[in-house]
């Protein structure tokens, strides 16, 4: 791409302003300081331990994110794992300031030779596909615990929905698993030289190769439902790991079909938790807290480490 290599040096003050911009706008409108400085200055030993648990998954989620962005751009150019990881931390700076973090693309392609970076953005939202194929998963396993749990009675006889759900679950992983079929027909028959350049990679995917994305995004939720489930421990929510592997998924598949600007995302998922979670607990606040600690260890600490990888980075 003539365009990153030409303006390379821009784009990079372009991204370090926008993403340290957003996340000043978070830190100063950011309304329960007291709340959250009074979790972690009455953390004890068994706390302490939650909270370590939750800082030590986040290499953890990296890598397994980075087995994943290497299985899927090998199909094109093979990486080594450590330059996989750089590029997936970097796509956490670039993705950070924009909708549903739709800029993720173009930090990870930074990482790859200058012919392969087109196809690779195509690559990197099927690898996003795969994890929402994780979260929508999930989502409506748990949506059925869900609603046959005491807090959710009123939704038990609600056929059409459940209905819904299972069809909109099937439909969902079949389309998935038929991308490199369907993208190997467009190209046959579209007219598009530039669409079908683009979709020239996905039809290279194998059965095989998604099965092995799939299953990595299956791990990476996990981890993410497991740093969740710690850090509701952490701020003392009572909550048994039953009715948090239960309400867990619910609120994350809310926050993913909820479009979003990155602005708004936080106030998302907190609402979305207090609903969800909240109702297993009688602690809101610490509810809510929960679910911003989640993400501010998932995507600002990352997003600071990409920053520098991007400033270091001299060439594409």
């Amino acid at each position: 791409m003539r365009f990153l290599d030409k303006y390379y040096k821009w784009i990079k003050i372009v991204i370090m302003v926008c993403a340290y911009g957003y996340l000043a706008y978070i830190l100063l409108h950011f309304d329960n300081y007291e709340d959250f400085t009074s979790n972690f200055t009455n953390l004890n030993a068994q706390k302490f331990i939650f909270l370590l648990v939750v800082f030590c998954l986040l290499p953890i989620n990296l890598f397994v994110e980075s087995l994943k962005w290497k299985t899927l751009v090998s199909v094109m150019q093979r990486i080594p794992i450590r330059v996989a990881y750089k590029a997936v931390v970097a796509g956490i700076t670039t993705g950070f300031f924009t909708p549903n973090r739709i800029g993720e693309p173009l930090g990870r392609i930074m990482f790859l030779d200058s012919q392969n970076r087109s196809q690779a953005i195509a690559l990197s939202y099927v690898g996003a596909f795969g994890q929402s194929f994780a979260t929508f998963l999930c989502g409506v396993i748990a949506g059925f615990l869900l609603i046959f749990s005491p807090a959710f009675s009123a939704y038990q006889n609600s056929t059409g929905m459940q209905t819904g759900a299972v069809l909109f679950l099937v439909m969902f992983i079949s389309l998935y698993f038929s991308l490199p079929y369907l993208c190997r027909k467009i190209t046959k028959i579209s007219k598009f030289d530039k669409v079908n350049y683009l979709l020239e990679a996905i039809s290279y995917i194998s059965l095989k190769r998604l099965f092995v994305v799939s299953a990595l995004s299956l791990l990476r939720y996990t981890i993410y439902v497991s740093q969740y489930y710690f850090l509701l421990l952490c701020f003392g929510v009572d909550i048994s790991m039953y009715e948090a592997f239960v309400a867990i998924p619910i609120n994350y598949l809310l926050v993913s079909i909820t479009p979003s600007i990155a602005f708004a995302e936080m106030g998302i998922r907190g609402s979305y938790a207090i609903i969800i979670i909240g109702a297993f607990s009688h602690n809101p606040p610490a509810v809510a807290l929960a679910g911003v600690t989640v993400w501010l260890i998932n995507y600002v600490i990352p997003m600071i480490t990409g920053s520098l990888l991007l400033t270091a980075k001299k060439k594409l």
